[in-house]
């Protein structure tokens, strides 16, 4: 794809001005709720259906109600101007939410979208862009230009130039090297590298449940994992078990089971290829994490069984491997976090334990806690940023002496 880069300046020079939460932002948004509501194609699709409900008039409104608690009496927030979002190519609807939060706040947006995208992905671009190209939406789209190219340090070295902040995401070798391109100097950057995320369940609680709340658990769970095949940032790749290891081994095993019954359900398959990617890494596990055991419970479902997590590498090439531990106490996880840990997904335990245990861990890992089932419900805090306030400028206005 060829960019004109007169072209976006140009568009961008005449494109209207915007304000935080703008009417004609919120009619775009909202008609782009509706849009991936009726779409046949993604009616079916879960993620797009998140995506679409996070889009509608009753969220925004919450939405911009926390907006204007955090302004303040003495500032208000306006847009930074312009922001580069290149987002990752492996959650295919990540780039809707980058774009919108910053779009949201009335800023102009540059969003570079991955050669490779198909599929989903792929529909979901086309559909924001019947919305943009729509009459009533003609002050949104002249702020908001996608484009299509591969690695091109020139290229991208001379759209960071154009904005006031870029969004980078994906692995650390590719943030890494993003990074190194110049940005203006008053620009400022945020950047959403490889990330680890787990869930603890409470053994205690996960037994009291009936069969019906043991199924219900399990396709929360599901849903956290096998959305993207566990290759989102927030989806669990470990299951810490809370409680004593005689109360753990009455429900994990059937736990497993359940998720597998809950994957099955939504039509997950492991190719070949994923198969002998889970069985090499199980190996890996068993040598250098001093793993307990390997379960193979299906062959969308492996689980290594650890007897602690001095050894975890957190690495894993997704489609449904799982480590699994029983620590005594949330608590005790504390001393194995390391600063990539993202979202802990928790079952069974009281706000007050997660509020204690937060504090516990004072920064050294989890920037998110959430029920089993909610992993991949993006929120404007995201990774420790609120990007609300780091899409915008806060312009103080002295309170007296006028």
């Amino acid at each position: 794809m060829t960019v004109d880069m007169e072209q976006i300046a140009r568009q961008f020079a005449a494109a209207p001005s915007l304000v935080p939460f703008d009417a004609r932002t919120l009619a775009f948004t909202h008609a782009l709720s509706r849009a991936l509501s009726s779409d046949l194609a993604l009616r079916r699709e879960g993620a797009v259906q998140a995506l679409a409900f996070w889009l509608r008039p009753a969220e925004t409104r919450r939405l911009e109600t926390h907006l204007r608690t955090v302004e303040g009496s003495e500032s208000i927030l306006v847009p930074r101007g312009t922001v580069f979002h290149v987002p990752p190519s492996n959650v295919d609807t990540l780039f809707v939410y980058s774009w919108i939060l910053s779009l949201l706040m009335g800023n102009r947006n540059v969003v570079r979208l991955s050669q490779r995208l198909s599929g989903i992905g792929a529909r979901v671009a086309s559909v924001v862009e019947d919305v943009l190209q729509e009459d009533a939406h003609a002050d949104v789209a002249a702020g908001a230009v996608f484009v299509r190219y591969g690695h091109d340090d020139a290229l991208t070295t001379a759209l960071s130039g154009l904005c006031d902040v870029r969004v980078l995401w994906g692995g650390d070798a590719a943030v890494s090297s993003l990074r190194a391109l110049p940005l203006p100097a008053h620009a400022t950057e945020l950047v959403f590298p490889d990330r680890y995320s787990a869930s603890v369940l409470n053994a205690q609680a996960v037994e009291a449940l009936d069969d019906a709340g043991r199924d219900a658990l399990a396709d929360r769970f599901a849903n956290d994992a096998f959305w993207f095949d566990q290759n989102a940032c927030a989806s669990p790749r470990l299951v810490a078990w809370i409680g004593s290891a005689e109360a753990a081994d009455r429900v994990r095993d059937d736990f497993w089971q359940r998720v597998v019954a809950a994957a099955a359900r939504r039509g997950v398959f492991s190719e070949a290829g994923t198969v002998l990617a889970k069985m090499t890494e199980a190996a890996r596990a068993a040598i250098d994490e001093g793993a307990t055991q390997i379960l193979t419970v299906s062959p969308e479902v492996t689980v290594v069984r650890l007897s602690a997590l001095d050894a975890l590498r957190r690495v894993a090439p997704g489609g449904g491997l799982f480590h699994d531990v029983v620590l005594p106490s949330l608590e005790a996880l504390g001393p194995h976090l390391a600063r990539r840990d993202q979202t802990l997904t928790v079952f069974g335990l009281t706000r007050e334990d997660i509020m204690q245990a937060a504090r516990v861990f004072n920064g050294r890992g989890i920037d998110r806690f959430v029920p089993v089932g909610q992993a991949l419900a993006f929120h404007h805090v995201w990774d420790g940023y609120d990007l609300f306030q780091q899409f915008t400028r806060r312009v103080h206005i002295a309170p007296q002496g006028w």
